[in-house]
């Protein structure tokens, strides 16, 4: 009972026009629900005790995974003197929150100084905007140091959908035909990537919902991934593949600002 009042007391609630996001701040910043034209769109855990069990995962809301998401192999950390943990810095720093006039948008930041694991100075900020019709979810890496810095972020949003609607799901653009063909694949919790389209697409669920995501360009991918007997389908903007902050990072340079945004909509679709 004492971990469900800490859970509350330390999550933050915005709103605007009937929709709601709400974020926790002491765990990385991570968004633990979405609510759009009042519709729930995030996948949400019973056992939200995750939330303050640092050894776990997060594995539901949106988790945003900086500067890497991807285990490093000996031959990587060997070959880049970069020696992160999978996910890392987001899942258990705390983001301080940042003061805005707004009252529809939501700021925080995380600062960090060198470390052995990852010698480079920077900060992140993250502004959550709460539109009419949309969310929108603007990260700016600040590069505070004298090194060139690279980076290979993502946002992984847990979009919840019940698990006899997953056959049914059809991503309108042209990637969409080899996800639907690729579903013993992703349903099992394997991963299926495809090219960010550049511009917004739908992912329809009949007679639930239409999401409507669009990302920036320095999201290259989206990966889809789920598991059987939950009620997600993890889509993904990610900014390279596998290892991509050794082998295909994007380099943010001494001084620089690199700053990356995703949008979701939904409509209802019945």
């Amino acid at each position: 009972m004492e971990k469900t009042e800490l859970i509350t007391n330390t999550s933050e609630t915005i709103s605007n026009k009937g929709n709601e996001v709400i974020v926790f701040s002491d765990r990385g910043g991570i968004i633990t629900s979405v609510k759009i034209k009042c519709v729930e769109i995030l996948y949400q855990d019973m056992y939200q005790e995750t939330l303050l069990d640092y050894s776990k995962s997060v594995k539901w809301g949106i988790p945003y995974m900086f500067p890497n998401a991807w285990p490093l192999t000996p031959e990587e950390r060997e070959k880049s003197w970069i020696n992160l943990p999978q996910h890392w810095f987001w899942r258990i720093n705390k983001w301080e929150k940042v003061q805005s006039n707004n009252i529809d948008e939501y700021i925080q930041e995380l600062n960090f100084t060198e470390s052995e694991s990852f010698a480079f100075q920077w900060k992140v900020t993250n502004t959550i905007k709460i539109l009419e019709n949309w969310i929108e979810i603007i990260h700016e890496i600040e590069n505070k140091g004298t090194e060139n810095m690279p980076i290979s972020t993502w946002l992984h949003p847990y979009f919840r959908i019940p698990e006899w609607k997953k056959e049914d799901i059809k991503f309108n653009l042209d990637w969409g035909e080899k996800v639907k063909n690729s579903i013993d694949i992703w349903w099992n919790d394997g991963t299926i990537s495809f090219d960010n389209p550049w511009i917004p697409f739908d992912v329809d669920i009949p007679w639930l919902w239409i999401l409507t995501i669009e990302v920036s360009s320095e999201y290259k991918k989206f990966w889809v991934r789920s598991l059987p007997w939950k009620d997600f389908v993890c889509i993904e903007p990610v900014m390279s593949d596998e290892w991509g902050i050794v082998n295909n990072p994007i380099i943010v340079n001494p001084g620089e600002i690199n700053s990356n945004f995703m949008k979701i909509s939904v409509n209802v679709n019945l």
